[in-house]
């Protein structure tokens, strides 16, 4: 069987778990159910960069009779995070389908691949199935989904799943504010930056930069002031994104002036 060039880490990954006596996903259509070793085999396949070959992957992944929850979260994560993230909306849908309970991971990578190809519909969907497989307390799913929300331009239902949620860490306020200052709701994205502060939260680099969207839209040059001393002071300058956006915060503030 001739392998194309790209498959060549996955061909010999398959050959390496075959010559050690292992038993191997079978390519055969008449192959049994897959195998821990072959979900690990897909996954890497899927997802791994030095592998490259997603393809591969999907072929083996369509000559497993029965997929366990491990080989869909395999083809469905390494889809999401290369250049088809409908083929992963698609996948999860169908998989749904099938009568195969997705996990909190699989609902992970389908809402990443959401966020990606701006499936607002999708990720109302998956929200809904979060609520009725007990999901909806996990934090990363929480903060994940409202940032799927917040990408697709959907800030009313990003602000309830924030307001909504018990335990909220950093990337949770990043996702609410950003979406907020590139929603064009920059005055509510610097009144929760300010929040977040009062909570005893510490901003990051992606905090300030959502900040200082909504100041630049604004022209709050005081309130941008006031984020660039704190940028200097906990030494976020030496971001090359922050420092451009405090540069692009300071012309558009002079313009509006």
């Amino acid at each position: 069987m001739a392998w194309p060039s790209s498959t060549h880490c996955c061909r010999n990954a398959h050959l390496s778990l075959t010559s050690n006596n292992f038993k191997p996903i079978s390519l055969s259509p008449d192959s049994s159910d897959s195998t821990p070793l072959g979900s690990k085999l897909l996954d890497f396949c899927a997802t791994s960069s030095a592998a490259g070959s997603l393809s591969y992957a999907a072929a083996v992944f369509r000559r497993i009779p029965s997929p366990s929850t491990n080989d869909w979260n395999g083809i469905i994560r390494g889809l999401a995070q290369n250049d088809h993230p409908n083929g992963a909306v698609t996948l999860y849908r169908n998989m749904s389908r099938a009568s195969h309970k997705p996990d909190a991971l699989t609902c992970s990578f389908a809402l990443k691949a959401c966020a990606r190809a701006l499936a607002r519909s999708e990720a109302t969907q998956i929200h809904s199935q979060l609520i009725r497989f007990g999901f909806d307390a996990d934090v990363l799913l929480q903060t994940t989904l409202l940032d799927v929300y917040a990408k697709t331009g959907d800030l009313d239902n990003a602000h309830k799943v924030f307001d909504e949620m018990g335990v909220r860490d950093i990337a949770s306020w990043n996702a609410l504010i950003a979406g907020l200052a590139q929603g064009s709701r920059p005055n509510e994205a610097l009144e929760l930056f300010k929040r977040l502060g009062l909570e005893g939260l510490k901003p990051n680099e992606v905090t300030v930069l959502g900040a200082l969207s909504a100041c630049s839209q604004l022209g709050a040059i005081r309130e941008g002031e006031k984020i660039w001393n704190y940028i200097k002071d906990d030494k976020l300058d030496a971001c090359v994104q922050v420092c451009n956006a405090v540069i692009d915060m300071y012309a558009k503030c002079w313009f509006c002036r």
